[in-house]
Order: C-alpha cells, then sequence, then structure tokens
C-alpha cells in the first residue's frame, strides 16, 4: 500500500519498483495498491483512481482517524555531530557487529532512542538497511 499526499501518477514509480522486486525475489505479488490525493486504486489493474470519498470509515472511527492522520507525523532535527558519529561507525561495520542487531532492536523498541550510544544506533541503522531477500 502507498500513500501520497500528490496525484496518483506520482505512486507509479514506486509501484512499479515493488512489483520489480517482488518479481526478482519470486514473491507472489497481489496487488500494488496506493491512496492518493486524487484517488485510490491499483497499479496492476491500471484503471483510473476511484474517488477517495468512496473509502468508508465507519462513524464511530471518524473523528479519530481524522484526528490522527497528522499527530506526530513531523520528523525531529538530528544533531549533526552526533548523526556524523554514527555515520562513522556505521561506515566500520562488519557483520559480526550486526549480529547484535536483534537485541539493540529490542532495545530501541522499549526505551529512549537517545539513550542509544553511536555503535548501538550504527548496528540499528545498517540492520533495517539490509533488504530482507538478498
Amino acid at each position: 500500500m502507498i500513500y501520497a499526499a500528490e496525484d496518483a501518477d506520482s505512486t507509479r514509480d514506486l509501484g512499479q519498483q515493488i512489483a520489480d522486486v517482488a518479481d526478482r525475489q519470486g514473491l507472489h505479488l497481489v496487488d500494488v495498491l496506493y491512496v492518493a490525493s486524487d484517488g485510490y486504486g491499483s497499479h496492476l489493474t491500471g484503471e483510473a483512481p476511484r474517488p477517495v470519498a468512496e473509502i468508508a470509515t465507519p462513524d464511530a472511527l471518524r473523528e479519530k482517524v481524522a484526528a490522527s492522520q497528522t499527530a506526530g507525523a513531523s520528523i525531529p532535527d538530528a544533531d549533526p555531530a552526533r548523526a556524523a558519529r554514527i555515520a562513522f561507525a556505521a561506515a566500520r561495520m562488519d557483520d559480526d557487529a550486526l549480529a547484535d542487531f536483534v537485541a539493540v532492536a529490542e532495545d530501541a523498541l522499549t526505551g529512549d532512542p537517545d539513550d542509544l550510544d553511536t555503535r548501538q544506533a550504527a548496528i540499528l541503522l545498517t540492520g533495517i538497511g539490509i533488504p530482507l531477500w538478498a
């Protein structure tokens, strides 16, 4: 599922990339769906976008969904010095360090990300960036 603030055409390249990766990996792709400013639909059918107004939200959830669309949507500014230290550590990462990925990820999910030291942050970011299927 691709969500975009732009029109449906803006999702086409990403949709094609998803389909290409799935094909290369031998994965059966059921669909490549999108919701965009001008409608929603499937990139596999090639049909024109359907109106967003057709997407039904139950009345009981309507206010919660509307209120949550922008809640927490901003990304805080990064500390440039910390980012540089993490990038330096990540560039020197070896496979042995990545063995700690699961433990570091679990700590990151249960604690404050600011508490991760440079090595842990580099392990987490490097591990997240490795494709699941190589």
